[in-house]
């Protein structure tokens, strides 16, 4: 189905000052990755590089430890019978953060057997001889895993490496490192258990750990130290941070993708289009100048598509707050917010939120893409099930609707439908800082009182 976008809407769209803007940003890069992109290969060679306290991106041991702490935190609620849980149990936070990891190394060449004959080689393999650690990293970037093939490679590790004598007294991790492992759907608005899938001897973690490691090494640029500008260009790309250029590039881009939806929309159709397709009328007309648009300027444009809807919003709201990306959950279709100091009411900070702001692409509108926000409460995500009523109680004063209905199920309180992308982040950011305040009330009531 063809996007239809008229020659009015072309011609604004060519028109828009941003639009120039956005260009000449684009224009202006060191960054070898914005012309490159990575393959699945690639990508491994690339975190290798990155976790190498040997390796010239002069951040040492400091990537290394952002990932064990990720996965440290990731394998808490695994069985206690597992290897990984047992590491962990041992390499506590506070362990990883006082130790030194200069002496690891990270292996791309290290082969297997899997009991089923299969040859095969492990993504990563990081080997600490002087901590007496080895860590398996399962690098999932596209392709599908279930239990069934990484019981096969952690049982073929434990057999040909765990069992020899030279690492009797190794502890041994297992991880599989996922971009994109959180994507639940929005009417469940419940996050399944991450480590169900992935079997129990595997903690399951993503890429948000190098945001750490690319705020590091943008420090490190700014104060001429170049050889960080490849690991702070290769973190930024994996994770939602972004330096202040980036940010500038992102705004443009929403604010155009808001403006000019329809032409987006017909700039994602003529990505897939390939060159044996072309007809006569798509090159005779205004259609053909977007066209030949696109090719010109396929990197702008890329941009555009990736930014617009959902990302869209959350481009609008990062204009206007700084909030934590814990807090922050995206689907694609939908952005929830939570407010700060909601674990105080949890019984685990990996447990899903008993509360949140929720922004939800409308579906089956007409015209431009409209977003609903919502307010979204659930009993049964609190700690304590005494702390849910009072904090209803609380709740209800602001958000009416709270206070109607059965109270044991969840409650989607709708705060505006019908916005678009800037206004539905400015509703959000409002009912944000609402929720907020009644948050350190709550807190303040429930939580100090104990």
């Amino acid at each position: 189905m063809t996007s239809e976008a008229s020659e009015d809407q072309i011609q604004e769209f060519m028109a828009d000052p941003e639009l120039t803007q956005l260009a000449e940003h684009l224009k202006v890069t060191s960054d070898l990755l914005d012309i490159v992109e990575l393959s699945e290969v690639q990508h491994s060679d690339m975190l290798a590089w990155c976790m190498n306290p040997a390796e010239g991106h002069g951040q040492g041991d400091a990537v290394l430890k952002d990932f064990l702490i990720a996965a440290c935190v990731s394998s808490r609620d695994q069985s206690c019978q597992s290897r990984t849980h047992a590491f962990f149990s041992k390499w506590t936070l506070s362990k990883i953060r006082v130790t030194s990891f200069g002496s690891a190394w990270v292996s791309r060449e290290l082969s297997n057997v899997t009991s089923d004959g299969k040859k095969g080689r492990l993504d990563l393999c990081i080997v600490d001889p002087q901590n007496r650690i080895i860590v398996v990293i399962e690098h999932k970037r596209g392709a599908k895993l279930n239990q069934a093939q990484l019981d096969k490679y952690w049982q073929a590790v434990d057999e040909q490496i765990a069992s020899k004598p030279a690492f009797e007294d190794y502890l041994f991790a297992y991880v599989v490192l996922d971009k994109k492992y959180e994507d639940p759907k929005e009417e469940d608005l419940i996050v399944e258990d991450k480590n169900t899938k992935m079997g129990q001897q595997w903690a399951l973690c993503d890429y948000s750990w190098l945001t750490s490691a690319a705020q590091r090494a943008a420090h490190q640029v700014a104060r001429d130290n170049s050889s960080a500008q490849l690991l702070m260009a290769y973190c930024q790309k994996q994770t939602e941070w972004e330096n202040p250029a980036e940010r500038k590039i992102t705004y443009l881009a929403a604010s155009l993708a808001s403006k000019h939806e329809r032409v987006v929309d017909r700039l994602r159709e003529i990505k897939r289009l390939k060159l044996a397709a072309w007809t006569p009328k798509m090159i005779s007309n205004t259609g053909g100048d977007l066209l030949y648009f696109y090719l010109q300027q396929q990197r702008l444009c890329r941009v555009l598509i990736k930014t617009s809807g959902i990302p869209t919003v959350r481009a609008f709201i990062d204009q206007q707050v700084t909030h934590p990306d814990d807090l922050i959950r995206k689907g694609r279709a939908w952005l929830h917010l939570a407010p700060e100091s909601v674990d105080e009411l949890m019984s685990s900070k990996d447990k899903p939120w008993p509360f949140f702001v929720n922004i939800k692409r409308e579906s089956g509108v007409e015209g431009p893409t409209t977003f609903l926000v919502l307010f979204v409460w659930a009993k049964e995500r609190f700690a304590k099930p005494d702390d849910a009523q009072r904090a209803r109680e609380i709740f209800a004063h602001h958000f009416k609707e709270l206070a109607k209905g059965d109270p044991e199920k969840i409650r989607r309180v709708i705060i505006d439908r019908g916005l678009d992308a800037e206004a539905a982040a400015k509703k959000a950011v409002a009912t944000l800082k609402s929720v907020q305040a009644l948050t350190h009330r709550a807190v303040k009531e429930l939580v100090g009182n104990e």
